[in-house]
């Protein structure tokens, strides 16, 4: 894709020669002692390349050097395509640039650019890597730069990300805070400066200003009405960025600076006379000179040297004056008392994986997140905005998490964002997704539910099991009484074929969650085998099943979760087509579908729609004649259809490969497929990954559900 780019860029330059100037240099660094002019001609002079390096130059012991070439437009290929990709026979990634003030380097600087800085990055992590990070959820963004090392080449573990839009870097200072980059949570800070609004004297306690500043915001938002609410919100999230700023980074600098002799007084009556304002200044000993803004309610008060200054913060802090109003001090919790209502709407649009880092702000804040009207509210804003891809593999006994805004848009690949690794190792028969919780069995006999937002983990009882036969567990949601149920079915396990299968179905199991108790109950069923993870479509629970496991699907199992009775719908003997083992049920448009490869060459996809009447209609759909070979060769399997999008359907690897790792998204209408990139997961390969679609955070316990 970074190809078809580079490609559409040096067509549209090779029409306008010379309208982007005449540069045709540029400037590589993260050049090692090694590195010479040799190495950088290797790369970009190699024999046969549409394109070709003129010369080189490297600058000795200075890291960087100049690469010129034959005109503007391959120069600018070259910086397209190979910026942030990683450098031949080393561990650095290539950093480029415009060597001199041009047409490309202007066309970069066209307009303002606002920058941050984020911390506690991973090795591994790159430009590209950082870059796509924030560009999946920021459209906006320029670019990003991981710092290095300039004599070995390695990360610093922080970087740089330039945005053209302000209010998408304000929006990033906030809600990118505790996300994940690769395998660490991102600490975010301003890059402009490292003392963040400096804007005069007396900014050392800017937490008393943010204070003050955000009781003034309150009122001008309330007063002008929702005209001014998402200007208001701006500015508020600059505040709460700097609060939460001051508080990473410890004391503001101006506490220890010598020279600073000004005091911010905070609480100050605008309705105070000049005479009674100075009269109170004038109690906290020599004072050189005090100023109120007009129309502020905090003022400045400048002493003649760094003594008196300290002599009058002792006595003023914490205190009430006649020209004071009562009720803020300047040890006052900087956000509590603000109100709710807004507080919630600031962080109903915030990442789930963030919310606990605002939890940490005042103990108001962490009330409003653990309260189940906001947990309730952030449950119902997932169903419309939050829809993610979930990814979970097993990695050195652990059961990893990643998970991406569900669509594409358009873009070559995706960045996953990791939870924190499950408490315990849930080995296999991990269940598809309900309201964010996971089912999958901790041991043979074991059943555990896995929230990995909160990394809740349920462990449930035991099942007794006989020999010869495995527990295979589904998580069931009912929507009508708001409430969680787990259907354990106990199944023959190859290589024990002898085992009577309704003699193990004897011992089927259910269990309510919620309710505190967890004790499973007996349920009756027909004698089968599960042969599908399932779907639960509107309070019911439907899997594909056989008689054996390794038998193709001889019926579909309808389990309601409320009444906790069990349907069988039979697939006919004898017709010409039939469902194989390997089937994926979906929700289509409410209705139960499955999809499935056709066995004849070349395969081609099946969609099975159940009907009112309970027969089945089928509609085949033929890939691309290109893309068919993928599915031949690749081993590709249907992760399935979102329930808002009906007209995609995911197709996926059933491992993890070496870098790069594809999903295909094939488009049903058009029969059309589009290629995108996963990306996030680290340096694993060979693992059986679980892909899941329409996965919802969820900030409620199992506790929050039923009686």
């Amino acid at each position: 894709m970074i190809m078809r780019a580079g490609n559409y860029l040096l067509s549209q330059q090779q029409q306008n020669p010379g309208s982007d100037g005449d540069i045709r240099t540029l400037w590589i660094g993260n050049l090692q002692p090694w590195m010479d002019e040799f190495y950088i001609m290797s790369i970009f002079a190699q024999p046969g390349a549409w394109f070709q390096a003129q010369s080189a130059k490297v600058i000795r012991n200075k890291g960087y050097g100049f690469i010129e070439f034959a005109n503007h437009g391959v120069a600018a290929w070259v910086l397209q395509a190979y910026n942030g990709t990683q450098m031949p026979s080393c561990e650095q990634t290539f950093r480029l640039n415009w060597a001199q003030s041009g047409a490309g380097e202007r066309r970069q600087a066209a307009g303002p650019e606002y920058t941050i800085f984020v911390g506690n990055l991973a090795p591994e992590v790159s430009d590209y890597v950082l870059t796509q990070t924030f560009k999946s959820v920021y459209p906006s963004v320029k670019g990003a730069k991981v710092v290095t090392d300039r004599t070995t080449g390695r990360s610093k573990g922080y970087g740089f990300v330039r945005f053209w839009d302000e209010g998408e870097q304000m929006r990033a200072m906030t809600e990118m805070i505790g996300q994940y980059c690769w395998t660490r949570p991102m600490r975010i800070a301003p890059a402009d400066n490292k003392q963040p609004l400096t804007v005069g004297p007396g900014m050392f306690y800017i937490k008393n200003l943010l204070a003050l500043s955000m009781f003034n915001l309150v009122s001008l938002a309330l007063s002008s009405g929702f005209m001014q609410y998402n200007r208001f919100l701006s500015l508020l999230s600059r505040l709460l960025f700097a609060a939460m700023y001051q508080d990473n980074q410890g004391a503001n600098p101006g506490e220890s600076d010598p020279s600073n002799t000004t005091i911010l007084v905070g609480a100050v009556d605008v309705s105070a006379t000049d005479d009674e304002s100075k009269s109170v200044f004038g109690q906290c000993g020599e004072l050189g000179h005090a100023e109120i803004p007009p129309g502020k309610s905090c003022g400045f008060a400048e002493s003649s040297n760094r003594a008196s200054a300290e002599h009058a913060l002792s006595r003023w802090d914490g205190q009430s004056d006649r020209a004071h109003k009562k009720g803020r001090t300047a040890n006052a919790a900087p956000f509590s008392g603000f109100p709710t209502d807004l507080v919630e709407h600031i962080l109903a649009g915030v990442p789930g994986r963030s919310t606990a880092n605002f939890g940490h702000i005042c103990r108001e804040w962490r009330s409003i997140l653990a309260h189940p009207n906001f947990k309730k509210s952030f449950l119902t804003r997932g169903y419309s905005f939050r829809r993610l891809l979930l990814l979970t593999f097993r990695d050195n006994g652990q059961r990893l998490s990643f998970s991406s805004p569900l669509d594409s848009d358009g873009k070559n690949s995706l960045v996953l964002s990791p939870y924190r690794p499950c408490p315990r190792d849930l080995s296999d028969r991990v269940g598809c997704p309900q309201e964010g919780f996971i089912t999958g069995r901790v041991q043979e006999a074991g059943i555990a539910i896995w929230n990995p937002l909160t990394t809740e983990l349920v462990s449930l009882p035991e099942v007794e099991l006989m020999s010869g036969v495995e527990a295979i567990p589904f998580l069931g949601y009912d929507p009508t009484d708001v409430q969680f149920k787990v259907l354990c079915i106990k199944a023959t396990q190859l290589p024990y074929v002898n085992v009577n299968l309704s003699m193990a179905n004897q011992g089927n199991m259910i269990l309510t969650l919620g309710n505190g108790q967890h004790l499973w109950r007996s349920v009756n069923s027909k004698p089968h085998h599960p042969l599908s993870k399932g779907v639960c479509i509107e309070g019911t629970l439907y899997y594909t099943a056989g008689v054996y496991s390794w038998m193709k699907v001889s019926m579909v199992v309808c389990f309601d979760i409320r009444s906790e009775v069990f349907r069988y719908i039979d697939i006919e003997e004898g017709t010409s087509r039939f469902m194989n083992s390997s089937s994926t049920l979906v929700n289509y448009k409410g209705k139960l579908g499955a999809l499935q490869f056709t066995f004849a060459y070349p395969k081609r996809l099946e969609l099975w729609v159940l009907e009112k009447s309970e027969t089945w209609s089928t509609t085949i759909y033929e890939f691309p004649e290109s893309f068919g070979n993928i599915v031949e060769q690749t081993e590709l399997t249907i992760v399935g259809m979102d329930s808002r999008d009906t007209d995609t359907v995911l197709l996926a690897p059933h491992f993890l490969s070496s870098p790069p790792f594809y999903i295909y998204y094939f488009g049903l209408q058009r029969c059309t497929v589009t290629r995108v990139e996963i990306q996030g997961f680290g340096k694993v390969s060979h693992k059986k990954v679980d892909l899941r679609l329409g996965y919802i955070e969820n900030l409620k316990t199992l506790a929050d559900y039923g009686n």
